[in-house]
């Protein structure tokens, strides 16, 4: 043989060597079709979503103020006045989010002759993280969530009025007796002291007093009014203001009335089972007048967590099954089932009261898309490095390792 053609052919037959020793016999299966042993194997669960739909309801409850009939004629014009007294419920906030879950029906056997396997990355739940290479945990697409909620007009008061009562008022009387002194008799006045109780009316008139005197009080420390060598300053000034401030709301919270607000967190989660376009289910009912109810109480309206898929991943679909569809018209045998991942669906989740939308957020639904399969001739080789994103199952990267 020439010198020179030899030269050229014997690194590349180094060549060919050296890569077939790098070659491992693996296989992939779905551990519902194993039915014989299996020396050696690593187990990874592809995920899919749990839904999880969070309200928050506050129950109000308005109280009217003792002199509320008498605001506008002793303080003029003050806005959200309590007429009545009442209690309601409001959905005060709604929080969408999604935690993957496994899938029981996709546990996945990676097996092989050499112990390269233990070189696959998962995460603690059993999602496959990646293989041959340092699992990176940030990837994820995210879309922000819309909330429709409406707030409520009036803010939280819940505070403890420390007016003193000022419902007596003292009433002097004159009385006349007559008295004798000696041989003489006289008509001597005595001045009686009575305690009455004062009409409403005029308790209302002495509180609008007292509040426009706390306006005068708070003006004069704002303008300086008065001597200002004595007048306070600085965190002084602004404790005094504080306190009358908080002092006229007590006041004033005598015509308005109060609002005392309280919340209540509720919680329903599910992992759905994607069949058509629209999947739609009652999770709770909700009542104004009684708060969130269970699904099967009639006094409140119907809560529903709408999902609705894109259809993203309907093409490659319609692929596999018309490939799988030509192999079998074709005869041609199966081959080994590749490394198993999932290529998951865009959908949106909506929650709504009947017809009205309170808040909707885009997602990624592993179990409404599709299943693919890496080639099995990919993991024959023990320098290649493939990344997942472990919640969603969805593949990253395939890269060969640098050395």
């Amino acid at each position: 043989m020439n010198k020179k053609i030899a030269s050229i052919i014997f690194p590349i037959a180094i060549m060919i060597l050296a890569s077939c020793s790098h070659r491992i016999d693996v296989s992939v299966v779905n551990i519902q079709k194993v039915n014989s042993y299996l020396p050696q194997s690593v187990a990874y669960c592809l995920p899919q979503s749990k839904i999880i739909v969070e309200l928050q309801l506050t129950k109000i409850t308005e109280k009217k103020g003792p002199y509320a009939d008498y605001a506008e004629e002793f303080l003029g014009t003050v806005n959200n006045i309590i007429r009545q007294n009442r209690t309601y419920w409001q959905i005060s906030d709604v929080n969408i989010s999604t935690v993957p879950v496994r899938d029981t029906n996709n546990l996945w056997l990676i097996t092989g002759t050499k112990p390269w396997i233990y070189r696959v990355h998962t995460t603690p739940e059993g999602f496959l993280a990646s293989i041959n290479a340092e699992p990176n945990v940030n990837y994820q697409l995210q879309w922000q969530e819309e909330k429709f909620v409406e707030q409520s007009i009036y803010e939280s008061v819940n505070q403890h009025i420390t007016v003193i009562d000022r419902g007596y008022k003292e009433v002097y009387d004159t009385v006349f007796r007559v008295q004798e002194f000696d041989t003489t008799r006289r008509v001597v006045p005595i001045i009686k002291k009575r305690i009455i109780r004062k009409s409403t009316r005029e308790q209302a008139k002495e509180i609008a007093d007292e509040i426009f005197t706390l306006r005068d009080d708070r003006e004069a420390l704002l303008v300086g009014e008065g001597d200002s060598e004595y007048l306070p300053d600085g965190e002084a000034l602004r404790l005094m203001l504080q306190g009358i401030d908080q002092l006229e709301q007590e006041y004033l919270s005598l015509f308005v009335g109060t609002v005392d607000k309280t919340s209540y967190h509720y919680k329903y989660e599910t992992v759905p089972d994607i069949k058509n376009t629209i999947t739609k289910q009652i999770i709770f009912r909700y009542s104004p007048e009684y708060g969130l109810l269970p699904i099967t109480d009639m006094r409140g309206k119907p809560v529903y967590l709408e999902i609705e898929t894109i259809g993203t991943t309907n093409p490659l679909q319609n692929f596999m099954q018309n490939q799988e569809l030509l192999r079998r018209i074709e005869k041609i045998p199966a081959g080994k089932t590749g490394l198993a991942y999932r290529i998951p669906e865009i959908a949106i989740i909506r929650v709504k009261v009947e017809n009205r939308l309170l808040a909707q957020k885009q997602v990624l639904l592993p179990q409404a898309g599709v299943i693919a399969h890496l080639p099995v001739e990919l993991l024959d080789y023990g320098n290649i490095q493939i990344q997942f994103d472990p919640r969603t199952g969805a593949l990253i990267s395939v890269d060969m390792a640098t050395e």
